[in-house]
């Protein structure tokens, strides 16, 4: 920024390229005339208080009301005056400084996650942005120094903001790290007012990136989701089956006994229908996840149960194939000693053999 003319005490910022923030280097005097441009504001300060904020326009400082204190004249070599560029975007680049411990939402499994991107900026309101800056005097007339105070004022409000909107996201972290500008525009929405409150107007917030650090925990959400999409695929089937109508009854009875269903007790015996199935395989489904089994065991479970759905659909079901799948999930889950949930389940079962 080019010094006033000394003779004619006119004050302007001759440079469009400007620091964002830049001080007058000169005395001023109450023949001081200061010219401010349409993309700035010019502050005046004295003793650490802001006294003005000029907005584009010519100013005689003979002209201007400035506080005074009774009986005292006031000093305008005491002052310092400094131009605020309003035009020019200020783009920090962000990241996070360590790995983010975020609870997966759909298999509360806590994963860790590292992220980085820009935030592109603009001042705003510069009596506010500029109360925030004066206190280090090093920001002032070096942009990159600023960029470095603006990335550690607000990567924690950023940090926060990804944990927040991952954990209350009903999408899986790995569908979510797939698809960052969706996310990115969830972040830039909440923490626009933030950077309003430093006089600051947020022009664009981007995760240019979003990683899910691979160990232990990652390859354990990995199997998790996995498992549960079988499952997910797996319901829908039954649900969709659950519209067949109740009384319609399984297989041909005519030549063998009926599966049991009742207390062990029952002295009557009922044909088994799609309805009981039904339900019996969604309370399976529904718990499964609760228990925990080797993946083998698992697959085996979700094998049988599309056994009983392949058999269902055939024009003729035979009992036996649905009442030893049946059977074979009860003896896997025989083997998980102490899980009420099991042991839930297992009492059940006994009811369809």
């Amino acid at each position: 920024m080019d010094n006033a003319n000394i003779y004619n005490q006119v004050i302007q910022n001759y440079n469009s390229q400007a620091s964002i923030i830049s001080k007058y280097q000169g005395t001023l005097s109450a023949n001081s005339t200061i010219i401010v441009s349409q993309n700035e504001d010019a502050i005046i300060v004295k003793q650490k208080q802001i006294q003005y904020v000029l907005k584009s326009g010519k100013y005689c400082f003979s002209e201007i009301d400035f506080p005074k204190v009774l009986g005292e004249k006031f000093q305008f070599d005491l002052c310092e005056l400094f131009f605020i560029n309003k035009i020019s975007k200020i783009t920090v680049d962000w990241g996070t400084t360590h790995p983010l411990q975020i609870q997966e939402q759909n298999t509360k499994i806590f994963i860790n996650v590292v992220a980085y991107g820009q935030f592109h900026l603009f001042v705003e309101n510069s009596g506010i942005m500029f109360h925030q800056i004066y206190e280090h005097p090093y920001l002032i007339g070096n942009d990159e120094a600023l960029k470095d105070y603006l990335f550690n004022k607000f990567i924690n409000f950023i940090c926060n903001l990804l944990i927040n909107t991952i954990t209350q996201s009903q999408d899986d972290i790995l569908s979510i790290s797939r698809d960052t500008f969706n996310l990115s525009k969830q972040i830039e929405k909440n923490i626009s007012s933030i950077f309003s409150q430093y006089g600051f107007e947020l022009e664009c917030f981007t995760i240019l990136n979003l990683q899910v650090q691979q160990n232990k925990q990652f390859e354990l959400l990995q199997r998790t989701l996995q498992k549960n999409e079988q499952l997910s695929k797996i319901s829908k089937l039954y649900q969709s089956s659950s519209s067949s109508p109740s009384t319609v009854v399984v297989g041909d009875f005519s030549d063998c006994g009926q599966i049991q269903i009742g207390s062990s007790n029952s002295q009557q015996s009922i044909g088994l229908n799609t309805e009981e199935i039904n339900s019996m395989i969604q309370l399976i489904l529904e718990n499964l996840s609760k228990i925990q089994l080797e993946k083998y065991k698992e697959e085996k479970i979700l094998n049988e149960i599309q056994k009983i759905y392949d058999e269902l659909h055939k024009k003729r079901p035979k009992r036996e194939i649905i009442s030893d799948a049946f059977g074979s999930i009860k003896s896997i889950l025989e083997g998980i000693a102490g899980s009420v949930v099991a042991s839930g389940l297992l009492w059940k079962l006994g009811l369809f053999q």
